[in-house]
């Protein structure tokens, strides 16, 4: 499957990197931040940056990359949406997400076979356990 789209997936890998780097440093900014007082459009531009990650990896098929980004997406709609307030530890388990990603982009005809359960299930704690249900202001 992946041989067929070479050129595509390699812009979607090189794409895919430029994401991730750039979304790191947007995350750090909210975990120094906050999410009350940083800006919205700093939280956008990260929800947005895995969003695209998630869709062309769809798009290829490369499951454990969509998987784990989706799950990312998830979390970070909540707190878009000011339905969760992040954690020091939530902003660590989205870097580790990011880090397995980076990884899985390193060795794109891998990824499929590297183990991303503990990733899932680091995010599927904020996404289950709620953390504080009321809105921020």
């Amino acid at each position: 499957m992946l041989d067929e789209h070479d050129d595509l997936l390699d812009d979607f890998v090189e794409d895919a990197r430029e994401h991730l780097q750039a979304i790191e440093p947007d995350l750090l900014t909210l975990e120094q931040s906050g999410a009350a007082t940083t800006d919205s459009e700093v939280i956008n531009r990260i929800f947005r940056g895995v969003h695209s990650i998630k869709g062309a990896a769809g798009f290829f098929g490369l499951e454990n990359i969509g998987a784990l980004s989706h799950r990312m997406e998830n979390l970070l709609a909540r707190i878009r949406d000011r339905e969760i307030i992040p954690t020091p530890e939530m902003i660590d388990s989205l870097l580790i997400g990011l880090d397995s990603l980076r990884g899985m982009m390193n060795s794109i005809a891998d990824s499929d076979r590297v183990d991303i359960q503990n990733e899932l299930n680091r995010l599927a704690v904020f996404l289950e356990e709620g953390r504080p249900q009321e809105k921020v202001a």
